[in-house]
């Protein structure tokens, strides 16, 4: 019988702190027992029910590969997923490449990338993309001084701290630059707010031309492709990271990598489900290769603070 997801709240409460607390004195530690459900979340880069749709073969797999249940937990936020693993309160997740730094830094190191994403171009990152409507009259950046610029979330890569970082860069900090900023909660809600007008421009993920956050809700027929433009794009960055906590035993860790890594060939209509077709295979990905990433978040907060 299929499990709905388990919420993961906002923000850690008192509760959720209080029971990791009660967890260490009763000895619990920090590896799931065998008996124990073994918890994955994901970041919210679509609506919470297609997230959960595209991810639960992947969980059954696991389930059947560790031999315990496996829980796929339903995030409301970025820093939730960031959050709960932090708490111990996940074993797995699959972040984007901010939100692995914001997690390797809270957890002081506690959070190991075991593999990302190859598209089918053979492109291991992707990019930040700055979308206007097509019927609008933005043709490049500099038109949207003093309009409205819609972020996705603090946490997203491409959707908040690459713009920041590549258009402070350019000359345009994005709090001086533009008239009105705020956040949409996902890239499905980026774009929307896009197309009904309640934002002139905003920043999506981008791997490609057929693979990209446009493309995805086309698929959904939940938009027209057709209605935007992009008119910025910033440098390659690297891509999301299915993310491990390190205080696993190394046997369970390396049990979950062999998983992921067999998912596509055992399983061929799963990966199809969660990839689209568009994700050729999945590769090793180490933490120094998020580098860039830390340099990032490390300067777009300096900047915060000095404004």
């Amino acid at each position: 019988m299929r499990r709905p997801p388990r919420p993961i709240g906002l923000m850690l409460g008192k509760r959720l702190w209080l029971s990791a607390f009660v967890a260490l004195l009763c000895g619990c530690g920090s590896a799931p027992r065998a008996e124990q459900p073994f918890r994955m979340a994901i970041i919210t880069s679509e609506n919470a029910a297609d997230t959960a749709t595209r991810y639960q073969p992947l969980a059954r797999f696991l389930e059947k590969k560790l031999g315990r249940p496996v829980e796929y937990r339903e995030a409301s936020d970025y820093a939730a997923v960031v959050e709960a693993m932090a708490a111990k309160q996940l074993e797995l997740a699959y972040f984007g490449a901010a939100s692995y730094v914001k997690a390797w830094q809270i957890t002081g190191g506690n959070v190991e990338p075991l593999l990302t994403v190859v598209d089918n171009f053979g492109n291991i990152g992707y990019h930040s993309a700055m979308i206007v409507r097509a019927d609008s009259p933005y043709r490049k950046v500099e038109d949207l001084r003093g309009k409205r610029f819609a972020y996705v979330d603090p946490n997203s890569t491409s959707g908040c701290q690459a713009p920041q970082y590549y258009l402070t860069r350019q000359g345009m900090p994005p709090a001086e630059f533009f008239g009105a900023t705020g956040f949409t909660g996902s890239h499905e809600n980026s774009i929307m707010a896009v197309e009904n007008g309640s934002y002139d421009a905003a920043t999506i993920w981008w791997n490609n031309d057929e693979f990209n956050a446009l493309t995805r809700m086309s698929k959904k027929d939940m938009i027209d492709p057709a209605r935007f433009r992009v008119i910025w794009d910033g440098p390659q960055m690297p891509y999301d990271a299915w993310t491990i906590r390190k205080d696993l035993p190394a046997e369970l860790r390396g049990q979950v990598k062999a998983a992921l890594m067999a998912f596509q060939a055992e399983d061929p209509e799963g990966w199809l489900a969660m990839t689209d077709g568009l994700v050729s295979r999945l590769v090793e990905v180490s933490h120094d290769d998020y580098q860039d990433i830390i340099v990032m978040l490390d300067m777009n907060l300096k900047q915060r603070r000095e404004q």
